[in-house]
């Protein structure tokens, strides 16, 4: 191999690679403080609804998790776009309504909280995309009130002993746990795992939900799960499968 001086090797792997942009933490710019000060509730307009969040590497999920739930309930849906293709947005907007956040300078699954906010619903119960709906949610908004989270299975994605899933949540227009979680993945980020260790590390008062409204893939079948999560990587394998198998 011929000897190549190292400024020169150096200048021509610039050459070849192209500038790269440093990385930013979400705190180093001024414009994504300003971004997440502008996700502040909007009066609602609706007394109840269920939400999603969708970007461009969920929204295969899309469909299947629509036909699942309009098989079971009609209240209406809000989608909101952390990063959609323009096909997926037609589709959420011929389906329900829609909300797009503003670009934060977050992983996605840290912008939780912020969907939270941007509610049109007086009460909301979200769901992440995952959740395969098999029944009625009617009796969640009846008998379940205050922010309402299941248990999580104890793993190494969670630093605390007893840990929530934040796969559903159901809460009301304005709740100051809301809040709390935003501001502690805004200023904690680096901190945690995810949204749901965010959550798990502030002050809360909740409502725990019966097992049977977040039924996780860890837990095996369930013959009585209303909301059955596939959670991870082989939770979307599954997924795959049963969308391929119709």
């Amino acid at each position: 191999m011929p000897y190549l001086d190292l400024k020169m090797a150096l200048e021509d792997s610039k050459k070849k690679v192209g500038d790269i942009d440093k990385v930013k933490h979400a705190l180093d710019t001024d414009e994504n403080m300003a971004l997440a000060k502008k996700i502040v509730w909007n009066p609602p307009i609706r007394e109840r609804g269920v939400m999603v969040m969708c970007d461009k590497d969920q929204e295969w999920l899309l469909d299947w998790w629509y036909n699942n739930y309009t098989d079971h309930n009609h209240l209406p849906i809000q989608f909101v776009d952390i990063g959609m293709s323009e096909s997926a947005a037609r589709y959420c907007k011929a389906r329900g309504s829609y909300t797009k956040m503003p670009e934060l300078h977050l992983q996605n699954w840290f912008k939780k909280p912020f969907a939270l906010k941007m509610t049109q619903f007086k009460r909301t119960l979200f769901m992440d995309l995952d959740v395969e709906v098999r029944g009625s949610v009617f009796e969640l908004f009846e008998d379940y009130k205050g922010f309402c989270v299941a248990k999580d299975i104890q793993t190494n994605f969670t630093t605390v002993k007893d840990p929530v899933n934040s796969g559903v949540v159901l809460y009301t227009y304005g709740d100051m746990i809301v809040d709390r979680w935003a501001e502690k993945v805004l200023n904690n980020h680096t901190l945690y795992h995810g949204d749901q260790d965010c959550l798990d590390n502030i002050e809360k008062n909740y409502t725990v939900l019966p097992q049977i409204y977040n039924w996780l893939r860890l837990q095996g079948e369930s013959e009585t799960a209303m909301l059955y999560h596939y959670t991870g990587p082989l939770g979307k394998e599954i997924i795959k499968k049963m969308i391929k198998e119709g």
